[in-house]
């Protein structure tokens, strides 16, 4: 199902009866930029116990003209605490960082500069305070290619990526590291052509779902390709998602596990939505069946590259809006709840062209977007987003009646301004429209959701007398 929003909507709205609204864009704490004259790019952050990240990238315009990893810690207030370049000779580059349970951080990505083979993956174990503690490559191919890891259960680490095998080409990679750094195994994933993974996550079970892409399954273009595996890395399945066909590209670059085992997958999509790319979000089962996809955008291309769950149980994703944007491109975030509903939509940019490239839930309550910004005079900077964003829907309804709404979690409250309207009578209805609930409220301002109801996202009408409103109600429990 399409979901088309607007900067300033939300999808999946019932229509509003004598009203109309407004929904707030979260506020921006800060903004910063950080890099040189040439080429920085962000490509993933993490939140600090101090109300700050860091974030891992790239650069050329320090170190090494043909790249080195780079990283930046910034404080609550967006000041920087330090930066830290690692490299040599080679292209080297930080993709993937992740806090470690002893408060310290890992950092994956490849070098050229180390390895013993062309491209190695690469991972580096560095204090709070920037210091390498320590670093080992990994590679049995003709490149090796580090995009995201995680932290295990445990104490190892997994790494995925992409690896070059003279039989089948570039495939999925996977290497699992234990608390030392040590290898204990690796495997590949794919067919003839070209596959790729972008995210890994740790299953319930014990084994390791893959997020990626995939040029060997489909007579066309690229699918996106999700690979599961149990604990020694043997697969269990994999399936691919999107459309057949030539011209119809779609991946998934990040994911997130569900309280009950599911997983939320994001990238974009070709084969489906409004524009030529749309964000493209899946759930699915621990069998890899579908239980929802949506898509989210406007005319031109959005492209997701990130999602963290919020502490309300819903989701945020980021990437970058064309249609939506007040110039070329723009980061552009999505909050969505567990059926894939949207809370809002929100936009962050300059007059340069801005993406982000990664996101995570701040100790303190907000968000952070890690990216980069471009312009005609420098080649990119990283570009680093803090913002503040409420857990739930703060909806103020506006209407031209005798009533006005506002919506909170588990709670609508309202203002008739003709007292002779009487008695309040709400109706609360499913997503999909069925009547769950119908109460006269008598001589009270507002109504609580009941605890026998179940949390989700509903739609509320209120009249009273001639006037009705309906606004959208989340229930979290």
């Amino acid at each position: 199902m399409k979901m088309l929003i607007s900067r300033l909507s939300l999808a999946g709205i019932a229509i509003i009866l004598c009203a109309t609204f407004l929904v707030a864009q979260p506020d921006t704490l800060w903004t910063r930029t950080a890099g040189g004259d040439l080429w920085d790019a962000a490509y993933d952050v993490v939140a600090t116990t101090d109300g700050g990240c860091i974030a891992v990238g790239g650069s050329s315009s320090f170190g090494h003209e043909k790249g080195d990893l780079y990283l930046i810690r910034f404080d609550a207030d967006g000041d920087t605490v330090w930066t830290r370049v690692f490299g040599d000779e080679g292209w080297d580059e930080g993709r993937g960082i992740c806090v470690t349970s002893d408060g310290n951080y890992a950092v994956t990505g490849h070098t050229f500069s180390y390895g013993e083979i062309y491209a190695d993956v690469w991972l580096m174990k560095i204090s709070g305070d920037g210091d390498s503690l320590w670093a080992k490559t990994y590679g049995e191919a003709a490149g090796d290619f580090g995009w995201d890891l995680c932290e295990l259960t445990d104490g190892g680490f997994l790494i995925t990526g992409d690896a070059f095998y003279s039989e089948t080409g570039w495939d999925m990679y996977l290497v699992k590291i234990d608390a030392e750094g040590d290898e204990l195994w690796t495997n590949h994933f794919g067919g003839y052509n070209d596959d790729i993974g972008f995210s890994v996550i740790e299953a319930s079970d014990g084994g390791y779902v893959i997020a990626g892409a995939s040029n060997s399954f489909d007579d066309g273009d690229a699918d996106a390709y999700v690979v599961k595996t149990d604990s020694d890395g043997v697969l269990q399945w994999e399936k691919t998602y999107g459309d057949i066909g030539w011209g119809k590209n779609d991946e998934v670059h990040d994911i997130c596990k569900t309280s009950d085992g599911d997983f939320i997958i994001t990238g974009s999509t070709e084969s489906y939505g409004e524009g030529k790319y749309d964000f493209y979000v899946l759930r699915i089962d621990p069998a890899g069946d579908t239980v929802w996809t949506r898509t989210y955008g406007g005319s031109k291309n959005e492209f997701s590259r990130g999602i963290c769950e919020a502490s309300d149980s819903s989701w945020i994703i980021a990437g970058a809006s064309e249609s939506f944007s007040e110039w070329n491109y723009d980061v552009w975030a999505v909050k969505i709840d567990i059926n894939g509903d949207s809370f809002w939509t929100a936009q962050y940019g300059t007059p340069e062209d801005d993406y982000a490239l990664g996101v995570c839930a701040g100790a303190d309550g907000s968000f952070f977007f890690a990216g980069q910004t471009s312009s005609p005079e420098e080649e990119s900077n990283f570009y680093i987003v803090k913002t503040e964003i409420p857990s739930g829907i703060e909806e103020k309804f506006l209407t031209v009646s005798d009533i006005e709404l506002k919506t909170f979690i588990n709670r609508i409250a309202w203002s008739i301004s003709d007292k002779r309207s009487g008695n309040v009578k709400l109706d609360l209805y499913s997503t999909d429209g069925r009547l769950m609930l119908s109460e006269t409220v008598l001589h009270k301002d507002s109504w609580k959701a009941p605890t026998t109801l179940s949390q989700g996202v509903y739609f509320a009408q209120i009249t009273a007398g001639s006037c009705s409103a309906k606004t959208k109600l989340i229930v979290i429990r």
